[in-house]
Formats: C-alpha cells, sequence, structure tokens
C-alpha cells in the first residue's frame, strides 16, 4: 500500500509512529514498532515504522513509542435515561 518514497514524500495530515499497531484485520496482524499515516479520515498506509514514517510529509504527527494505536472503540450498546 505504500504510496511514497524517501526521495519524495507524500503528503499526508497525520502520521503517528512507533506504537503497537493492532490492524483489526481477518488475521489479526500486529505491527511493532508500527506507523499509521491518514490523510482526511481515511488510513491511507500502515506498516513497520522503518519503511512507513520516511515516505510520508505529516503536517502532525504523533509519537506513539509505548503505546497501542488501534481502532476507536463504539458504544453499540448504551442506555440512556429519559
Amino acid at each position: 500500500m505504500s504510496q511514497g518514497s524517501p526521495s519524495r514524500p507524500v503528503s499526508i495530515d497525520l502520521l503517528i509512529s512507533g506504537g503497537f499497531v493492532l490492524t483489526m484485520d481477518p488475521d489479526n496482524t500486529t505491527v511493532y514498532p508500527g506507523s499509521i499515516a491518514v490523510r482526511g479520515t481515511d488510513i491511507v498506509d500502515l506498516g513497520p515504522s522503518a519503511s512507513i514514517d520516511p515516505q510520508y510529509a505529516a503536517q502532525k504527527r504523533i509519537q506513539a513509542d509505548g503505546h497501542v494505536i488501534m481502532p476507536g472503540l463504539v458504544n453499540i450498546h448504551g442506555h440512556a435515561s429519559n
């Protein structure tokens, strides 16, 4: 899924790097240290930090060393009082 190269980085909005990436794909793939490249609301790339980070020029970077990078949790069972 790689789109850029070290000589010509691709512009993105956010790069989260260095964390333990949980992909939630059918194989429950994990990547550590891993990075996720985001443009708008879309994940455009993910993989090992050493190969992902040089490919992208991010407006914002989050260093996630020692943290888990995972999809957001959604509450599908909630109780609201009226």
